[in-house]
C-alpha cells in the first residue's frame, strides 16, 4: 500500500465530499497583558471547493473582507484570479453570522476592516495553495504558511501566535 507524504500538496477530490461542505471561523477579541487582541479563529483554514464558510461574531464589531484591490480599504489583491471577493460589512451583533462559498481553488487572505491596522487577518486555502497571496504575508499582519494550513486543515490563533 502506497502512503502519501504530508509534505506533498493535496490532489483535489473528484468524489463526494468526505465532510460537510460547511466550515466556521470565529471573530474574537480579548484582553491580554500588554493590550487587546483582535483575531480570526482559526487563523488558517483548509477547505474543498464548494465549501461555505460561516464567519461568526463572538464579541466586538468585526468584518470579514477579502483582500481585493478596491474592495473596502483593500489596497492589494490576495485572492485567486477569477475568485469572487466578499465583504460582510462591519457587524456588531454578538452571534451574528456571515457566509461565503469558496468555488475557486487557491489561497485567500482576508481582514477585518475595523481592526486591519491591528493585524486582524486570516487565510483560507481552497483545494491547494495558489494565487497572488502565495510567497508573502498580507500587508497588515501575519498568517500561517499555506502548506501548514493544508497539512493541519485548521490552525488556531493560539497555536499560531504562541
Amino acid at each position: 500500500m502506497r502512503r502519501r507524504s504530508r509534505r506533498h500538496r493535496r490532489e483535489p477530490r473528484t468524489g463526494p465530499p468526505l465532510r460537510p461542505a460547511v466550515a466556521a471561523v470565529r471573530t474574537r477579541s480579548r484582553w491580554r497583558r500588554g493590550g487587546s487582541e483582535y483575531y480570526f479563529d482559526p487563523i488558517g483554514l483548509f477547505v474543498e471547493s464548494g465549501t461555505t464558510v460561516t464567519f461568526r461574531i463572538e464579541s466586538g464589531s468585526h468584518s470579514s473582507t477579502a483582500y481585493q484591490e478596491g474592495n473596502g480599504p483593500a489596497e492589494v489583491t490576495r485572492i485567486p484570479e477569477g475568485a469572487e471577493a466578499w465583504d460582510s460589512g462591519t457587524v456588531s451583533e454578538e452571534g451574528a453570522t456571515f457566509e461565503h462559498t469558496f468555488e475557486t481553488a487557491g489561497t485567500y487572505d482576508y481582514f477585518c476592516i475595523p481592526h486591519k491596522s491591528l493585524g486582524m487577518v486570516g487565510r483560507i486555502v481552497v483545494d491547494e495553495p495558489g494565487g497572488p497571496a502565495e510567497g508573502s504575508m498580507p500587508p497588515d499582519g501575519e498568517v500561517p504558511d499555506s502548506q501548514t494550513i493544508v497539512d493541519q486543515e485548521a490552525v488556531s490563533y493560539d497555536e499560531f501566535s504562541g
